[in-house]
Parts: structure tokens; sequence; C-alpha cells
């Protein structure tokens, strides 16, 4: 597997909440590293519309030495509503396309239905749909509205590929952290799925408007990190 996947796999490009208007519009853009080396870039932009929607948008390309086609390239994107009572996506999308050839993976939340509709290109499928359920991208608006504040864990079910699995949010200290945007001080989340050990890593900080900084992934494999280069606000 190439290390760009391998680093988007392992990071995953999370009940009370304060407001909704917490949550403010922004690009930022990230470098990708895995065990130390660079292995992309991703850009996250931020959209929020009339009557509490948003769009939030994942683009990823991966640097030029590591890819042989200048074409490759992971779009990933969630939409939905805001409100006081946390993220409701409605709908997912998972896109790559390399070598002119294009994967789309598509997921509908029907809350009326409580159902979860998948789309691929092989097939379609139905699935329970489980209360509070998040996407990839939806989990760290999650995060974002939860940041600020010491908070209780927080519980609830995070989709990936059609599977869904409990996660569990705990907040932690305010740190110091370096990276390429700056050293500011942020609040460190751990992400847990049923193991001792988180498989997300956190740092959301205030002087960013809780966009995240640092998101990392320890493993047996090596470690992802995906850094904050630079931040674009309205």
């Amino acid at each position: 597997m190439r290390p760009l996947a391998t680093a988007l796999l392992l990071l995953g490009l999370m009940q009370a909440v304060p407001a909704a208007s917490c949550l403010q519009p922004f690009g930022a853009h990230y470098r990708l590293l895995y065990r130390d080396e660079l292995v992309g870039h991703t850009y996250f932009r931020l959209r929020l519309g009339a009557e509490g929607s948003y769009s939030f948008d994942a683009y990823t390309t991966p640097t030029a030495n590591l890819s042989g086609h200048p074409d490759h390239e992971v779009l990933e994107g969630s939409a939905g509503t805001i409100d006081n009572a946390g993220i409701h996506p409605r709908d997912y999308y998972y896109s790559v396309r390399d070598q002119g050839q294009t994967q789309v993976y598509e997921m509908h939340f029907d809350h009326a239905a409580g159902l979860l509709r998948i789309r691929n290109r092989e097939q379609q499928e139905q699935l329970p749909l489980r209360e509070g359920a998040q996407d990839r991208l939806s989990y760290l608006l999650r995060a974002m509205q939860a940041c600020d504040r010491a908070a209780e864990p927080q519980r609830f079910p995070l989709v990936e590929a059609g599977t869904t699995r409990e996660v569990e949010l705990r907040s932690g200290a305010v740190q110091q952290v370096q990276v390429p945007w700056g050293t500011t001080e942020a609040r460190r989340l751990e992400r847990y799925s049923g193991s001792a050990t988180p498989d997300r890593i956190l740092w959301l900080a205030r002087s960013t408007g809780a966009v995240p900084v640092l998101v990392e992934h320890p493993s047996a494999a090596g470690m992802a990190r995906m850094e904050l280069e630079r931040l674009e606000t309205p």
C-alpha cells in the first residue's frame, strides 16, 4: 500500500456541546507525514449556509516524488446540519482519482427512515442508521464543538467504509504545540475505538477557532501526522 494511502487510513481524514455558532468557516492547509517522511498535502474547507447547513470538504494530493501520476488525488466531503444538539451529517462521499480512473463511494444518512444508504460502482445497500452516527469528516466538527471545555467523554457511532463502530472522545490537557503554522496552546483530544490506547490524537487550538493544528495516529506500522501549515479565515 502506498505511504499516502496508509497515512490517510491512519489519520481518518469526533453530549453536551456549545452553541453551533462556535464553528466558523475556514480553509486550512496541512502537510502529511508518515514515518517522518512528507507524503502529501491536504486542504480542508468548511462552509456554513442558511438554517445551520454545513459543507466540509477535504482535498489530498501526494508529493511529486511519491506518485508517478500527476492526476492522483483524493476528494472527500460531508454535508449536513449543525445545531445546539450537535452535528448531523446527511451526505458523505469519498473519491479517488488515479491514472484517469475515478472510484467514488457515497453514503446518505436518511435520519427520517433510520437508514444508512451506501452506493459505490459495484453495489448499493441499506444498513440501519444508529442515532448520532458521524462520518470521517463530521466527527472532526463534533470535536471542534467540544474542544474548549474539559467535558465528559463523548461516545457516538462512527461510519467508515460501511462499517459502524462505537468511538469515544476524551478531552485532555491544554499543551503547547509547534507546527509549520506556528506555536500555540492547544487542547489534546484522544479518540478510542475499543482499545486501551487511542487511535487518533488531535490538538485543537482556540487561536485557530478550534481548527485542528495537529492530528496524529501512533501505530506499530509507524506514526502518521497531519500538521497545519496555513489557515484561511473570512
